[in-house]
């Protein structure tokens, strides 16, 4: 007997267990999970994932898959980076991902810091501006004084070290967002003359670099608080070149790494309960021989430039105006960030980049990258 002709307006019988949303419920799950896996320093994947269709845009705007990508993915990927143009009086926006900010360029601020998707810039070489500390968020591109914050997100804190060479004091302070204040000052009868390099935060401890002809370390206790000055490892103090990056690292550790000859020299200084420090000890030298790029170390003109935490790296200049580099410190991989341009003091902007409403997923900017691994 002849089956009749399938009317195919007719509805079809849902399954026999009469779950109907089963298959749209597993579809939006499988999305998730595509989208999840999208990779955070590639953002503009992100993109033009919520340029597809409203549902995915849903998915992607919504806080609770921003969180689960946070926690997926770990730490945030390097955007960009801060830099200074001395002749120009500018600071300026280097990007190594697709991600651009609004405002690029900055006049009369220098960088200090970046940390949390902020970046703290400092107007004090400025001869037109006021003197201040400025909180920017690239991302936002919005920024606010320190002195009259009015800002609608997490509090946050600014821990500030400065010397007075007339009176031969460091002194330190902090700054609440939450209070719109400073503490009061915490001194040492010495003086210390900063680098431009970021501080490193362990155990709530702030370290700081001085300038390589002093080779001293800082360190700042804001819960005490208290401040002290504490010497390098014996055999990079009785350097004639005293240059080096601090990194924090898991379990209470400050690692100091310098650059000699063909290796990495890394020292590590531990920090247990009540800020009480043991000796530097000398853990290991990391050859860099083998990278396929030559950096010339020891040369005058080679030297940090700055670190990320995060990620372990530290980045030496190159001569000629020819760029900077970067290296792992525990193995060794150098990459070039970017060939071009002389670069004294580099600060690391980290951050995930994605849609958080349906205007910004709209406005992204797409630019060419100037990262580019080389070995």
């Amino acid at each position: 007997m002849a089956r009749p002709p399938l009317d195919r307006d007719q509805k079809q019988p849902p399954p026999e267990d009469g779950n109907t949303s089963s298959a749209p419920h597993l579809c939006e799950d499988i999305v998730r999970a595509i989208l999840l896996r999208l990779p955070a320093d590639e953002p503009e994947h992100l993109f033009r994932a919520a340029s597809v269709c409203k549902p995915w845009l849903s998915i992607l705007c919504d806080s609770g898959f921003r969180r689960s990508y946070h926690r997926f993915h770990g730490v945030p990927p390097v955007l960009g980076f801060l830099t200074t143009e001395p002749r120009r009086n500018l600071t300026r926006f280097v990007p190594s991902s697709r991600f651009t900010p609004g405002t690029v360029t900055h006049e009369d601020v220098d960088p200090i810091d970046a940390r949390h998707g902020r970046v703290l810039l400092h107007t004090y070489l400025s001869d037109i501006r006021e003197d201040a500390l400025i909180a920017w968020d690239p991302i936002a591109d919005r920024q606010w004084e320190c002195d009259h914050l009015a800002c609608d997100r997490d509090s946050f804190l600014v821990a500030f070290v400065g010397s007075d060479g007339t009176e031969a004091v460091t002194s330190a302070t902090l700054y609440s967002s939450a209070t719109s204040s400073w503490s009061e000052f915490s001194s040492t009868n010495s003086f210390a003359h900063l680098s431009l390099k970021p501080a490193t935060l362990v155990n709530q401890m702030i370290f700081y670099t001085t300038r390589r002809s002093l080779g001293k370390i800082v360190c700042y206790d804001y819960r005490a608080p208290s401040l002290r000055i504490i010497d390098p490892p014996d055999k990079v103090r009785l350097l004639s070149f005293r240059d080096f990056i601090l990194l924090p690292e898991d379990g209470g550790r400050l690692v100091l790494v310098t650059l000699h000859l063909t290796s990495l020299d890394i020292w590590v200084l531990e920090i247990g309960i009540r800020s009480r420090m043991t000796a530097w000890t000398h853990r290991s030298n990391v050859d860099i021989r083998c990278s396929a790029l030559s950096i010339e170390p020891g040369h005058s003109g080679t030297f940090p430039v700055g670190s990320c935490e995060e990620h372990g790296r530290i980045y030496f200049n190159r001569d000629s105006h020819d760029g900077f580099l970067s290296i792992h410190f525990k193995s060794g991989r150098v990459s070039v960030v970017t060939s071009k341009g002389e670069f004294l003091h580099v600060i690391p902007f980290t951050a995930f980049y994605m849609p958080t409403t349906p205007q910004l997923a709209g406005t992204y900017a797409l630019e060419i990258p100037v990262c580019a691994n080389v070995s």
